[in-house]
Formats: C-alpha cells, sequence, structure tokens
C-alpha cells in the first residue's frame, strides 16, 4: 500500500487506543487531554503523550507513535482545528460505540449479578453434594444423625455432640419438604 495511507492508518489507530481508553473510564477525550498537559500550556508535547499515556492511563505507545501523535497534534493547534480535528472527528464516531462497550443498565447489571450468583450456588450445591455423598456411608441418599456428626467432626472438631445436634435439628427445622425428622436429605442439606 501507499506509505501515507499506511501511516494514517497508523495514527488512526492510535488514537482509537486513546478512545476506547476514554470510554472504558467513563471519561471524554477532553478531560484526558487536560490530564496529560503537565505544563498547563495547553498542548501536548511527544513526552507528555508518550509518559502520560502510559502513566496516567496504561496505555503504551512507541517512541516513534509518540512523536508521530505528537506532529499531528501540533499540526492541528497550528490550523486551529479545534472541534474539527482528527481525535476529536474520532471520538465523535467513536464515543457511542465505544462508552456501549463498556457501559451497562443498571437492570443488565443486576441481571449479570444474578446470573452470577446462580453459578456459585450451583458450583457451591455440587461441591456440597459431593461431600453428602462422601459422608452417606449406607448410601441411602440421606445423612443420619451419626453420619452428619461424622461430617461435621471431620470439619470441625472442637464442637460438642449438643452443638452438633442443635445445628442437625434446626437444619431439619428449616426444611418445610422434610417428612423424616431424624435424617437430612439432600435438599436440605444443601
Amino acid at each position: 500500500g501507499n506509505p501515507h495511507e499506511i501511516e494514517q492508518f497508523y495514527i488512526d489507530f492510535s488514537l482509537v487506543k486513546i478512545c476506547h481508553k476514554a470510554a472504558k473510564l467513563g471519561k471524554t477525550i477532553q478531560y484526558m487531554h487536560d490530564e496529560l498537559d503537565e505544563d498547563g500550556d495547553g498542548t501536548l508535547d511527544a513526552d507528555e503523550i508518550l509518559n502520560g499515556l502510559r502513566e496516567k492511563f496504561n496505555i503504551f505507545f512507541g517512541e516513534e507513535e509518540a512523536k508521530k501523535l505528537h506532529a499531528l497534534f501540533e499540526e492541528e493547534a497550528e490550523s486551529g482545528a479545534g472541534e474539527k480535528s482528527r481525535l476529536n472527528s474520532l471520538w465523535s464516531s467513536y464515543s457511542e460505540k465505544c462508552y456501549d462497550l463498556y457501559r451497562i443498565t443498571e437492570l443488565r447489571f443486576f441481571e449479570l449479578l444474578i446470573d452470577e450468583w446462580d453459578d456459585y450456588l450451583k458450583r457451591t450445591n455440587e461441591k456440597l453434594m459431593k461431600v453428602f455423598v462422601e459422608f452417606d456411608d449406607n448410601g441411602d441418599q440421606v445423612l443420619s444423625f451419626e453420619e452428619f456428626e461424622q461430617l461435621i467432626n471431620h470439619l470441625e472438631k472442637s464442637m460438642t455432640r449438643d452443638q452438633i445436634s442443635e445445628i442437625f435439628n434446626e437444619t431439619l427445622e428449616m426444611d418445610e419438604k422434610s417428612e423424616d425428622l431424624d435424617k437430612m436429605n439432600p435438599d436440605c442439606f444443601c
């Protein structure tokens, strides 16, 4: 390809990285510019771009890339491009797309939270069922008090028989479906 087109693509790609980072942070390009402008002169030199993007925004550019961006910013500042600058133009076209990549509605957040909680419970229940089966010595798919006591003693050796009995009985009382008040079924256990 044309070397000029390749250089333009290279610069645009660098600008897109900045736009995505701003969107991910929920900030504007102006905010990023102000943060990078260490000396407060309203312009960005190559060092402010290279070091600032790396240190403040964790965006890594090579020295050559920073020089090209600096040259672009200088050229646009001298021409008075302002709102018509390539960065602002890219920001306008990418900002909504970028923000949508990193923003979710409150409803979607709660949906994701509930999904994660369901997955967590499923993983936990699978682990609990393995423990249940391991301590169901006679394989009758319920835990007698003795089997439950053995399980608890395996986990916590300092508990007394009365404490274990209290936990066993409270657990059985909480399970409204349990018909047998001296044996714990998997649903009650999990």
